[in-house]
């Protein structure tokens, strides 16, 4: 089979790994694979020679008409049995080149229970009927996009994303790890670094505990991100390490994920926390209450500052055998509910279909 992934861009985000697994995954499979790009340049690559990447350059509006173009030679060269796009300007992108020169097959996948502004949600909308099949990653998300009528509800469905247990494998969980504690993610408004570093102050005031946050990521508002720290005096305890390829070896050193996220789809970060054994800390923002099964960690309201500082006291008062245990269920509900394979057997048959 051959098959087609369009993107928004290759970025270091969830999507955009989550993307680049799958197209591995069915390349291992067998199946012939490439990758278009609309934006930006690639900061993320394939570990496999056999997936071809392409630009297609996009950096104005003359430029996306003439992207169209560029794309339908590309398509008409492949030929794809199915074309998968992922993300917003992708997948509304991909709904006009179909309006005018047609498509075997297009599924579209949202990363978020939020995707562009309302005017993208009514594109949606209106633009549904150039879609085989539209899927969210959680279905809190698939649910908020079918109210606002983004998308149809007869031909969306949920398809959990998976994250590689082979790659973020489990490590036992020590008391040394207890005390650091690890945030991961872009420097952007939706993330609200802010409630994080509001909590830690109130943590560090508040608890005998000698403890330190790392902050993996950049973005708009790092420099916003690296003040606040230095006007709380936390440069201490909070360190930014910039943008990092070694997540799953900082994962392994670490005893808690905190997510202060105000929204999301179904955040992989929490997925590769867990798989390594991380107890987890999350804003109740989305997708991260499907993860956590409701029966591990500690899920907080949006944007409460006092009550992430509380869940994160609550953490490190905790004992260690209790800790240990969670280490070990968080494991388990990756390898049950979350594995990549499983996800790549879901959308082999789907793409089949």
């Amino acid at each position: 089979m051959k098959i087609l992934y369009f993107i928004t861009s290759l970025n270091l985000g969830g999507a955009e790994k989550v993307t680049l697994n799958l197209a591995e995954k069915m390349v291992e499979k067998g199946h012939t694979v490439k990758i278009i790009y609309m934006f930006g340049n690639m900061q993320i690559f394939s570990d496999s020679e056999k997936i071809e990447i392409i630009s297609l350059g996009l950096s104005s509006h003359i430029s996306l008409i003439f992207g169209l173009f560029k794309l339908r030679k590309l398509i008409l060269s492949f030929n794809p049995d199915v074309v998968h796009s992922h993300m917003y300007h992708a997948n509304i992108y991909m709904r006009i080149y179909r309006l005018f020169f047609g498509l075997k097959k297009n599924i579209n996948s949202a990363h978020s229970s939020i995707e562009g502004s309302k005017f993208g949600m009514l594109l949606y909308r209106y633009t549904n009927f150039l879609s085989n099949l539209n899927t969210n990653v959680s279905q809190n998300a698939l649910n908020i996009f079918i109210e606002k009528g983004a998308f149809d509800v007869h031909k969306s469905r949920v398809v959990y994303n998976g994250v590689d247990i082979n790659r973020f494998s489990y490590n036992i969980y020590n008391v040394e790890k207890k005390l650091n504690l690890i945030a991961i993610g872009r420097f952007s408004p939706e993330k609200d670094y802010f409630n994080l570093i509001d909590a830690i102050s109130i943590v560090k005031n508040e608890s005998k505990y000698n403890f330190n946050l790392s902050i993996v990521g950049d973005g708009a508002d790092f420099l916003l991100i690296k003040k606040y720290i230095k006007k709380l005096e936390l440069e201490c305890t909070v360190h930014l390490l910039g943008r990092r390829d070694d997540i799953s070896d900082l994962l392994k050193a670490s005893g808690c994920l905190i997510l202060s996220s105000k929204f999301e789809g179904l955040p992989t970060v929490i997925m590769e926390a867990m798989s390594c054994g991380c107890y987890v800390i999350s804003t109740d923002c989305g997708g991260s209450a499907e993860i956590m099964k409701n029966d591990f960690g500690t899920l907080v309201p949006v944007s409460d500052s006092f009550a992430l500082a509380k869940a994160i006291i609550q953490y490190l008062e905790s004992s260690n055998d209790f800790l240990l245990q969670s280490s070990v269920n968080a494991r388990k509900i990756i390898i049950d509910h979350f594995s990549l394979d499983s996800s790549v057997n879901v959308w082999e048959e789907i793409y089949k279909s």
